[in-house]
């Protein structure tokens, strides 16, 4: 018998999306539900329901709750990671690369509010090893960053930079969020008002002019 959505008689089949694209799709509208509802009240059932799917093929996906929620902020890491590391590619000196790197990441949380909700509340729970690793990763992007530019700076010293700077961006981000008036890059400018001036007279320090060097990206 002819299928009656294709005349020519041709029975038709829906094409099934490849499991990479389904979890991503699975992930981006946990999100959602998660920074709506809170991870107590979301529910297995609504996030199927919006995705499209059965409740069972999420749970063989991810096996229970709190693995769609460990999976959705490892998601947010990677995803921000690579955002930062996209932008500092494209600078031209230190002082772009830093200006660059800090600015993507209020840019992201800006354009991602639902998953850095999402990371906030995580921060309370049992999987906050999973935020801080996102913290780590940004940490030792910037330890690397100013170990290419200065050599001499010591490795406590990069990793101290690198804590404080991202400690730094995370409550100018919160700051910025209780601030209709301010925009990501103004809280940009904030942070690099702080910091940079320092930078750049630490690596005097160390004898390396800022000002003069170009980019190192070989990181």
């Amino acid at each position: 018998m002819a299928s009656p959505a294709e005349p020519g008689g041709k029975a038709t089949r829906r094409r099934r999306m490849p499991r990479a694209d389904r979890e991503r799709q699975m992930l981006e509208v946990a999100e959602q539900v998660f920074a709506e509802r809170g991870y107590q009240d979301a529910s297995m059932e609504e996030i199927a329901r919006r995705v499209g799917v059965t409740k069972p093929m999420l749970y063989a996906y991810f096996g229970s709750k709190e693995g769609l929620l460990r999976a959705a902020v490892i998601k947010i890491r990677t995803d921000m990671t690579a955002h930062v590391m996209r932008c500092v590619a494209e600078a031209t000196s230190p002082r772009d690369m830093f200006w660059r790197g800090v600015l993507g990441y209020h840019e992201f949380v800006a354009e991602h509010q639902q998953g850095w909700a999402v990371v906030r509340e995580v921060g309370a729970r049992s999987l906050a090893e999973q935020v801080e690793v996102v913290r780590r990763d940004l940490s030792r992007l910037i330890a690397d960053l100013v170990g290419a530019h200065v050599p001499e700076t010591p490795e406590v010293e990069r990793e101290a930079l690198g804590e404080i700077v991202v400690g730094a961006c995370e409550r100018a981000e919160l700051w910025r969020q209780g601030r209709a008036d301010v925009t990501p890059q103004q809280a940009a400018e904030y942070v690099m008002l702080a910091f940079w001036p320092g930078l750049r007279a630490r690596a005097a320090d160390y004898g390396v002019d800022l000002d003069q060097r170009k980019s190192e990206l070989s990181v």
